[in-house]
């Protein structure tokens, strides 16, 4: 019980993804592209940019 009137109950876990299902995924090939490129961060593909960032 959260506020002490009725007891709350959760929905059941979701089922986790095999790791041969998640490969599949874009933020997963996104993530194992970056971690081969040594890159980290929000914006990490801005950093094996060719050209610089647009001036103001």
């Amino acid at each position: 019980m959260i506020d002490g009137t009725s007891p709350t109950t959760a929905p059941p876990p979701r089922e986790l993804l095999k790791d041969d299902e998640l490969t599949g995924h874009a933020v997963v090939a996104n993530s194992t592209m970056n971690r081969a490129r040594v890159l980290a961060g929000v914006n990490s593909s801005s950093a094996n940019s060719a050209s610089p960032p647009p001036s103001s």
